[in-house]
C-alpha cells in the first residue's frame, strides 16, 4: 500500500523502543526495550554519496554519524577523493561503477549518485538503507529525522502525485516498469530523494529490474512505481512533514530561477545554495534570518559555504539543536 501524500505525521521509527504497557518500570523491562531499540538501529545503514570528500563534506557526514549511532554511516565518493578513514566515526568506500542499463535511474544534476547508492546498498544486504544527499542539511540530531515507519519499504522526503507533463514530460514518457508506463492518467507518483530510505526487498527488486533492462526511468519516478506496481506488499511513506523546513526540488533549479523561461535551465549560482539564501527567499520565518530547529533544508551546499561542516556538528550535538 502506498500512503497518500496527506498521510498523518510519520514519527515512529524502527529505531525507537516501543512504549511499555501499563505502569511497569522494572529494570528487566527497561533493558529489554533498550536492547530492542539498539538492535533495530544497528540493522540500518546511512549512506552519503558525494562527488568530492572536502573537509566540509567530511564534517557534515561526521555530524550524521555521531547522531545516528548505533547505525553505521558510510561516505561513498570517487576513489581519488576518499579521505583516510582512520579516526572517523563513519566508514568510506569508493562509489561503484554503474552499468549502462542503470543510467536512466540517475538525474540531470545529481548524475549517477542514486544508481550508485542502490547498487552499493544492495550488495551490503542490510535490512534497510538510508540515502542522504550531501547538500541535505538537518538542524538537529539526524536520528530525529531518520524515522522509518514500521513495515515501510520506501521512505521519501516527500511522496506526492504530480502532473507528469508539468513536472518533467520527457522523464514521464520514458519511465516504464516492465511494459507498463509509470504514470497513471498522466500523473506520476514522485518520491523525492534529498533523504530517502529503501528496504532490502525494494533494493533487490530495483537492482534486478535495472540489471535485466525491464525498468527504465529517473529515480524520483521509478522507485515509487516499482513499489506500487511490481513488489507485492510494498509500503511507501514520507518523512514527518513537521521536520521539513525549506526543501527545494526540481533538479536543483530554484523557483526564482524558473520564473523566466530563459532561466529554466540555468544552473544556480553558488550563493543560491547557501542556507541564508533559502531562508531569505522561501522560509516563512525569513524575517528572523535563522533556520528552525530540527528541520531539513535542501539544497545547502559546501561549495557555497565551507562553514556548514562546523555548523552541522553543532546542530547534531545539541539536544535543542542550537
Amino acid at each position: 500500500a502506498v500512503l497518500p501524500s496527506e498521510a498523518p505525521r510519520l514519527v515512529v521509527s524502527a529505531c525507537h523502543a516501543p512504549r511499555s504497557s501499563g505502569r511497569s518500570r522494572s529494570m528487566r523491562g527497561l533493558l529489554r526495550r533498550l536492547a530492542w531499540a539498539w538492535a533495530g538501529c544497528a540493522a540500518e545503514e546511512v549512506v552519503v554519496v558525494s562527488r568530492g570528500a572536502t573537509a566540509c563534506v567530511i564534517e557534515r557526514v561526521r555530524a550524521i554519524a555521531l547522531s545516528v549511532m548505533p547505525r553505521e554511516t558510510w561516505l561513498l565518493a570517487p576513489a581519488g577523493s576518499l579521505p583516510n578513514g582512520t579516526g572517523l566515526p563513519f566508514r568510506v568506500a569508493a562509489q561503484p561503477e554503474v552499468p549502462a542499463s542503470w543510467r536512466s535511474f540517475g538525474g540531470h544534476r545529481s548524475g549517477l549518485s542514486k544508481p550508485a547508492f542502490v547498487r552499493w546498498a544492495r550488495q551490503r544486504r542490510s535490512p534497510f538503507a538510508w540515502h542522504v544527499e550531501d547538500d541535505a542539511l538537518f538542524t538537529g540530531p539526524w536520528a530525529t529525522l531518520l524515522a522509518r515507519p514500521p513495515g515501510a519499504d520506501l521512505v521519501a522526503t516527500r511522496l506526492d502525485a504530480v502532473d507528469g507533463k508539468r513536472w518533467n514530460a520527457r522523464a514521464t514518457s520514458a519511465c516504464r516498469v516492465r511494459d507498463a508506463p509509470c504514470s497513471r492518467r498522466g500523473d506520476i507518483l514522485r518520491a523525492s530523494w534529498p533523504v530517502a530510505g529503501l528496504s532490502r526487498a525494494l533494493l533487490d527488486r530495483l537492482a534486478a529490474g535495472l540489471d535485466a533492462g525491464v525498468y527504465h526511468g529517473t529515480h524520483e519516478a521509478l522507485v515509487a512505481a516499482v513499489c506500487r506496481d511490481d513488489l507485492p506488499g510494498c509500503a511507501a511513506a514520507q518523512l514527518d512533514p513537521a521536520r521539513l523546513g525549506v526543501v527545494v526540488l526540481g533538479g536543483e533549479r530554484l523557483p526564482m530561477n524558473t520564473r523566466r523561461k530563459s532561466n529554466f535551465r540555468r544552473r544556480p549560482k553558488p550563493r543560491e545554495f547557501r542556507l541564508d539564501f533559502l531562508l531569505a527567499h522561501f522560509a516563512s520565518n525569513a524575517s528572523t534570518g535563522d533556520p528552525l530547529p530540527r528541520r531539513l533544508y535542501h539544497p545547502v551546499k559546501c561549495v557555497a559555504d565551507a562553514s556548514l561542516g562546523t555548523q552541522a556538528i553543532r546542530w547534531a550535538a545539541s539536544p535543542d539543536s542550537y
